[in-house]
């Protein structure tokens, strides 16, 4: 008996019994699908989203610190009591981007030492509108539920904080806004910097037209919303003489063609699609 006909007797008694050739599991182990690694589960999806909400209100959180300092700068570091150097230890292992100034302002304010709690408090009443309060005490809240919840199901607080970008999937390091004024985001996992209001601007502006699927933007209605008199370029060229322009220029910023402009990240469908 030949392997065909072997073969098509299988068949026979399979499509007998109900059975389809495509029940059948495939012999290459690599090709079992067992579920768990398609990432498809909510409850992965619902940590990688606590990750990255935890990330981007952490990031959101220095940046306003960083803003508070330069009105009420927190006691110098030499200034502090012991009890902060063991903290402090473990935070520079844990930030390494971070400057020292950057750490020590982080647990000052964001621990809400006493030392510092009501001395902030009354401060940001002073100095601040409503909304920022509002925005700053909520970011604060939401960031520490996010880190309860983290230890709820078993993970230790240290681990917590040392939870970084690195560990979250290609997907989510896309494109971040790192802080409000878009002074910082990030791109690929590179972080870039936004100096001036043109280049914050030119930056949030092609975001928004990105959201409701408006791009690319032309150079025209970049004049209009950003009220410069130049090509948006002029405003991103670092170094005239060698024509060398800032880093997220021909990586983040694409021109699609000349005299048009968008952010090199995924097209969301538009509303009506």
């Amino acid at each position: 008996m030949s392997d065909d006909t072997k073969t098509n007797g299988i068949k026979d008694l399979l499509v007998t019994a109900g059975i389809s050739s495509a029940d059948k599991p495939k012999d290459d182990a690599l090709e079992i699908n067992i579920g768990y690694y398609s990432h498809d589960l909510k409850i992965d999806t619902e940590v990688e989203d606590l990750m990255h909400e935890l990330l981007t209100l952490r990031s959101f959180l220095m940046s306003m610190h960083e803003f508070m300092n330069e009105k009420m700068p927190v006691p110098k570091i030499t200034e502090q009591p012991k009890k902060f150097w063991a903290l402090m230890s473990e935070f520079k292992k844990d930030y390494p981007s971070y400057t020292e100034e950057q750490k020590h302002d982080y647990w000052c304010r964001h621990q809400q030492f006493p030392e510092y709690a009501e001395r902030d408090e009354k401060f940001i009443k002073k100095a601040f509108p409503i909304e920022w309060q509002l925005k700053y005490y909520r970011r604060k809240a939401r960031l520490q539920e996010i880190q309860n919840k983290f230890v709820e199901w078993g993970l230790d607080g240290e681990n917590v904080l040392k939870i970084s970008w690195k560990d979250l999937p290609a997907h989510k390091l896309e494109f971040n806004i790192l802080d409000d004024d878009y002074s910082k985001v990030m791109f690929q996992s590179e972080t870039y910097q936004f100096e001036g209001a043109v280049q914050r601007n030119f930056i949030r502006h092609l975001n928004d037209m990105h959201k409701i699927g408006k791009i690319p933007v032309s150079t025209a209605n970049l004049r209009d919303a950003l009220n410069i008199d130049y090509s948006p370029s002029t405003y991103f060229l670092i170094d005239k003489e060698n024509a060398i322009y800032h880093p997220a220029w021909g990586t983040l910023i694409l021109q699609p063609k000349q005299g048009y402009y968008q952010l090199n990240i995924k097209v969301q469908p538009t509303p009506n699609s």
